[in-house]
Formats: structure tokens, sequence, C-alpha cells
């Protein structure tokens, strides 16, 4: 760190941002030099490179200063999912460049925002770490490479901990809803913004306390339509919530390209809050819209772990293809109904001596003694290496053998090899159940049955 003389005497960082000043003019020659003030002690002032600040907590990537939220009691087989976090500048005339830079949100988002989203979800802040308290995000001509270089992180992040594209959603207020919505048409990623300030007008009008310069702009509505322009991401999936009373932000935000952008109007009415500032009816707004928030983003996060059912699974397939009830399963096996198929799955628990470890098929009609019949089984994709079918006589309660199949292998069907088992026997008991177990389906083998049909055959 090296000292920094200003010409005025002052404790606090807001005394220098008179655009006439010298101490501006200083304030200036050093963010130029990718130099921030990084804070005050014994009346002394202290300066570093950007890429040399290290924040307590954070993890460093050349100059981006970032925290990683590991998820609370995470699911094996929910996917992974991620929330980045762009701060707001709640904290921006902090002498303390941590807190300038990294916000500190008065809200729970920022806090408790893990208890409240989907399981198996990391949470990545970014701290705003360029100019000198940061600069809403941009890339600027000290410091061009900064939102490629964001972009990489938030791959990099996904990369680490397997999260998909889909599955990942941007969130910032304030300052950071500006940062989302940048990152949010850049990376074409999901993205909630509340109330960003897409233009600097109220925040320049006197003293420039952000320390902007005029190395971003002061309206950044052109801007960001250029990059909405080009984003990959749908209308739906980039939100910005903000309400028709926030003087310093909506009125710029209703500039913004609505064929990129949904903009949600809150309905609350704040004309009950005759006396408040522009600025404290901005802060209002942000924190008493929590539980949307939350419910926007919860929608966001986890649209890609359902799926609308077009046509019932059960009903169609199953009705016409299936001569037998839905399978019954032991604890041995997992099975889900897919779009085109019954899949049988064996699970890893051990085989214990006298537990039921069976799949049986409750046939809609009883095969009779004496009568001969066909068993059609068509099977999907690879066979279990072991698989053997049997029939179960509810009369005699024990098990028959029917034969070997013959197997065959017919055109490829919903994009797996289709195999059909097909059996001739003559029944020897009343059978009102197909049967299979896992002795004839090993661990991690999977069956998947697509029908099963059954006709009687004339007796010789």
């Amino acid at each position: 760190m090296e000292k920094i003389e200003f010409y005025s005497q002052s404790g606090n960082i807001r005394d220098f941002s008179d655009p006439q000043c010298l101490d501006y003019a200083l304030m200036y020659e050093l963010a130029l030099q990718n130099r921030t003030i990084t804070n005050l002690a014994d009346d002394v002032w202290y300066s570093e490179k950007l890429e040399d600040l290290s924040f307590d907590g954070f993890k460093k990537k050349g100059k981006l200063q970032y925290t990683i939220e590991m998820p609370i009691d995470p699911l094996q087989f929910i996917d992974n999912h991620l929330i980045v976090i762009f701060p707001g500048a709640g904290t921006i005339l902090d002498n303390e460049v941590c807190h300038r830079m990294s916000g500190s949100s008065k809200f729970s988002p920022m806090s408790s925002m893990s208890k409240s989203v989907g399981k198996n979800t990391y949470i990545l802040r970014i701290a705003d770490t360029n100019l000198i308290s940061g600069s809403y995000f941009w890339s600027t001509v000290n410091y061009p490479e900064y939102e490629l270089e964001v972009q990489q992180l938030i791959e990099e992040i996904r990369d680490l901990y397997g999260v998909k594209h889909v599955d990942t959603v941007l969130w910032g207020e304030s300052r950071g809803a500006v940062g989302a919505l940048i990152h949010g048409f850049l990376g074409g990623y999901k993205t909630l913004s509340v109330d960003p300030i897409v233009n600097r007008y109220f925040f320049v009008d006197e003293d420039d306390y952000h320390y902007q310069f005029d190395l971003t702009p002061v309206n950044f509505v052109p801007k960001l339509n250029e990059y909405a322009k080009n984003t990959k991401a749908d209308k739906a999936d980039i939100i910005i919530l903000t309400h028709h009373d926030s003087t310093i932000a909506f009125p710029y935000i209703n500039q913004l390209d609505k064929h990129h952008v949904t903009i949600l109007d809150l309905s609350y009415d704040l004309s009950v809050l005759k006396l408040a500032s522009p600025k404290a009816i901005h802060g209002f707004l942000i924190a008493k819209s929590v539980p949307l928030q939350l419910s926007i983003m919860n929608q966001l996060l986890l649209s890609s772990s359902v799926n609308e059912v077009s046509t019932h699974l059960e009903s169609d397939y199953y009705a016409e293809d299936f001569d037998s009830n839905r399978p019954i399963v032991s604890s041995f096996f997992n099975h889900r109904y897919r779009e085109h198929f019954i899949e049988i799955y064996r699970n890893d628990k051990l085989a214990t001596q006298g537990e039921w470890a069976g799949v049986e098929f409750r046939l809609k009609e009883i095969l009779r003694i004496g009568q001969r019949y066909e068993l059609s089984l068509e099977l999907i994709g690879k066979i279990p290496s072991k698989i053997k079918f049997l029939m179960w006589s509810n009369t005699e309660k024990k098990i028959f053998e029917i034969g070997q199949p013959k197997i065959v292998a017919k055109s490829s069907r919903f994009g797996f090899d289709t195999y059909e088992y097909r059996y001739e026997f003559e029944a020897v008991s009343d059978y009102d159940r197909l049967y299979t177990s896992a002795t004839f389906i090993s661990i991690g083998e999977s069956l998947k049955i697509r029908g099963l049909k059954i006709n009687k055959k004339l007796n010789n």
C-alpha cells in the first residue's frame, strides 16, 4: 500500500467527490492507474493497485474478488444450481474499500438467501473491483477486460460445480442490478434485476461520490439496449422488478428495449410515503419486495427441474401396449415412467435372506391352466445380461418357468435399439403375474419396457 496525501484534510471519502476540487482530480488519476483508496488509518489515506487488493474471506482471480457459499444439505438426485450476486452500492461511501466494492445489503437475500432457495444451490458473490468504488460492473478504459473476466469467472464456477447454463441465475439490486443486466445479456443467463440504476443522473447532480468520472456513461440505457439486441436469453428470462414511484430508476428503466426484457411494475401503493426521498423509496422498494424477489428467483432457478407433460405418460402407451397393470417393485429397484417406456433400475441395495426382491406385473386377465399362450415383451436399449422372466400362480403360491424366449431385433425406436422377447408356452397352472427379480438384474442395470402383450394360441 502507498500513502496518499490529499489537499484537504478530511476523514470522509465523500469529501473528495466535487469535480471542481483538486482531490477529485487525484482520485481520477488513481482510477486511471488501476489503483483505489483502500482505507484511512491514523488520519492517513492509503492506496493500492486493484490486482493487489485482498478482501478478508474472499477468493481472488486477477483483479476479481469473490466468495462462494456452499449448498445447505445437498441432495444427490437434484441438479446443481448457481446464483450469481452482484452487490448494490449501500456502503459506497465507506472508507474501507472492501465495503465499497462488495456491498452490504440490509435485507435477507444477501445474508440468508441460501435458506430461501432450492436445494443444491451454490451462491457466487462478485465484488465490483474497478475504479475507486466500483464501475457498476462496466468495462472501462483502465480495465477493458473487466466484463470478459466476470463472464469467464461465472463459467469457471459453473464448470467446477457441474452447473448447467439453464440452472444459473444472476441477481442484483440497484448498482448490482446493472451488473446483473450486463452479464445476463452477455452470457444469455436468466436474470432478476431489482430497480437497476440504469441512469446515474441522480447521483451526479452535484458531486460524483460514486467516483465514475467520465469513465462510465451517465446514461447506461443505450449500451444496455445494444447488449439486449445481441443476447441469447429469452425475454421471459431477463426480469426487472421496479415500481413507477421509484423516480431515480423507473423513468429510465422504461426506456429499455422491451422486446428483450420483461419489466414488472410492483402494485404497492407507495403514495403513503409522502415525505420519503427518492433514495428512500428506492431502498424501500428493494427491502420490502424480498418475498416476491425470492419467488421469482426460485421460479427462474428451478424451471428446468420440471417439464410439462404434453401427453399423459400412463394413459397412452400403457393402456394400449400393456396387458398388465403397473408394475409393483421391491425396494431393490427404482422405477420411472418415461415418455415412451417404463424404466426399472436395479439400485445398489444388497440382498438379504428372506427379503422379497422382485418385480411383478399383475396380468389384466388370468392365464388359464391348459391353455397355450404367446407372450411378447418389447424391451428397449441395453438388456440386463442375466434377464429372465417367470410366471407366478397365486393359486399355488409358486413360480413357473416359461422357457427361453425367441429374441427378435426390431428397428430403432425413440433413439434406442428395440428387441422383442417372444415366449410360447402352455400354462400348467393359473398364472396371474409376470415376474423377475434382483437375481436376474444386476446392480446398475436398467430394464426398459415398452410393451407387454399376451395372446392365446390354438391348442394342438
